[in-house]
C-alpha cells in the first residue's frame, strides 16, 4: 500500500491531521499541522490535485484530499460514526457542522466553530473542513455597506448555498448556523 500526502502546508493536511488526532488519538500521535509529519514513509506529491493524480495512477494507494477533486474512478472512505459507517456527502457534513459548538468567548456575530470531531451524530461526516467568510463590522461608505451586505446575504442565501454545493460539492450551512449568519449580517454598520 502506497499512502501518498501533500508536499505542501495546506488546510487540507491540517484538517486531516486535526480529525486523526481527534478521532484516534491513541494511533496519531502528532498534533495537527498544515504540514505532513516527516519521517512516516509516504510519498508526497503538490496540491490536492497532485495526490489525487498519484493515487489514480498508483494501485493499492491512497490519500487525503478535497472530495470535490475525487471522481468514480476513486473509492472514498466511508466514517465509522457510532455504530455506522457514514458515506461523504454534503448533508452528512452538514449534520457533522451541526454537532458542533461555537467557539467560546467570541462575539456574538463571530461564528466560528470548534467541530465535534467524535460525534456519533447519525448521518454525520466529522472529517470536513470549515471555510469562513469574514467582512468588517462597519464601513465608511454606503454604497461599500450595500455591495458587501447583498453579496454575504446571497452568499448564506438557499441559492448561494445550492450554486455551492452544486459547484464545489460544498455542504450546505445548517438552517440554525445560515439564520445565525443572516443576523451577523444584519449587524453590520455604516460608520462616520
Amino acid at each position: 500500500m502506497t499512502v501518498v500526502a501533500r508536499s505542501d502546508d495546506s488546510g487540507t493536511t491540517e484538517n486531516f491531521t486535526d480529525y486523526l488526532q481527534a478521532a484516534a488519538p491513541k494511533d496519531w500521535n502528532h498534533d495537527p499541522s498544515g504540514s505532513w509529519p516527516g519521517g512516516l514513509g509516504t510519498e508526497q506529491a503538490q496540491g490536492n490535485s497532485g495526490v489525487v493524480t498519484t493515487v489514480s495512477r498508483t494501485p493499492g494507494a491512497l490519500t487525503y484530499a478535497d472530495d470535490s477533486l475525487v471522481d468514480a474512478s476513486l473509492g472514498k472512505v466511508k466514517l465509522k460514526v457510532g455504530d455506522s459507517f457514514v458515506p461523504v456527502s454534503g448533508k452528512a457534513a452538514a449534520i457533522a457542522v451541526s454537532a458542533s459548538k461555537r467557539v467560546p468567548g467570541r462575539h456574538a456575530n463571530d461564528i466560528a466553530l470548534e467541530l465535534d470531531r467524535t460525534t456519533t451524530k447519525p448521518g454525520a461526516y466529522p472529517m470536513v473542513l470549515v471555510s469562513y467568510f469574514i467582512v468588517c463590522s462597519g464601513y465608511t461608505d454606503p454604497n461599500s455597506l450595500d455591495l458587501i451586505k447583498a453579496f454575504a446575504h446571497y452568499i448564506v442565501s438557499d441559492e448561494g448555498q445550492q450554486i455551492a454545493a452544486e459547484s464545489a460539492k460544498s455542504a450546505p450551512m445548517p438552517a440554525g448556523l445560515a439564520a445565525e449568519a443572516q443576523t451577523a449580517i444584519d449587524s453590520i454598520t455604516l460608520r462616520q
